[in-house]
C-alpha cells in the first residue's frame, strides 16, 4: 500500500512538477495551474467526471489536514 502521509503526497507531486517543468517548459509559478488542466483534460478524454473526482479530492485533503492538526 503506498505512503498516503501529506509529507509522501508533498514529495510524490514535488517530483511530478519537477518532471513536468522539465517536459513543457512550464515556469514553477503556473506548474499547479498546468497540471490540474491537463488532469482536467485527461479527465475529458476518459468520461471521468472531473467535477466529482475534484470534490472528493477537496474532501480528502480536509480530512487529511483535521487528522494531521489533531496528532499535533
Amino acid at each position: 500500500m503506498p505512503d498516503t502521509s501529506i509529507a509522501a503526497r508533498v514529495a510524490r507531486i514535488q517530483a511530478i512538477a519537477d518532471i513536468y517543468a522539465s517536459v513543457s517548459g512550464t515556469d514553477r509559478q503556473d506548474i499547479a495551474t498546468d497540471l490540474l488542466t491537463d488532469v482536467l483534460h485527461w479527465c475529458a478524454r476518459h468520461n471521468i467526471d472531473a467535477e466529482q473526482v475534484l470534490a472528493r479530492a477537496k474532501m480528502h485533503v480536509a480530512a487529511e489536514l483535521d487528522e494531521a492538526a489533531r496528532r499535533h
